[in-house]
């Protein structure tokens, strides 16, 4: 219910409950927020361990994205932010950290880090 409200305030933009597995783009940016990297948080929200793949899942939103397409992620701590960035590298995709994110619309209650990643152009 709260993504599909936020998503409403963006022309164009949708939100969608799902495997992200099963979307074929293409897109142009992706905003991803809180991304499953480890089974503790996928465990809390009741989901099934096969959810759990965060390099297969990172590699298919990147490979969807048109040349000069962004992706941003945002991930709940430092060792969360790292773990993302270890598998930027895995994927061979090289993105930009972007370190600590605050919000001004939503305080965080743990702190916040963010990936940007760009599809190059040509």
């Amino acid at each position: 219910v709260y993504g599909e409200a936020m998503a409403r305030v963006f022309p164009d933009c949708r939100f969608i409950a799902g495997d992200v597995r099963s979307l074929e783009g293409p897109w142009s940016v992706v905003t991803w927020w809180l991304p499953f990297l480890t089974a503790t948080p996928l465990e809390a929200w009741g989901l099934p361990s096969r959810f759990l793949a965060p390099l297969e899942l990172l590699t298919h939103v990147c490979s969807r994205v048109v040349p000069g397409g962004v992706v941003f992620i945002v991930n709940q701590g430092e060792a969360e932010h790292e773990l993302q960035g270890r598998l930027f590298r895995e994927a061979g995709l090289d993105a930009q950290s972007l370190g600590k994110i605050e919000s001004v619309l939503s305080p965080f209650i743990k702190p916040r880090f963010g990936w940007l990643w760009r599809r190059s152009s040509g």
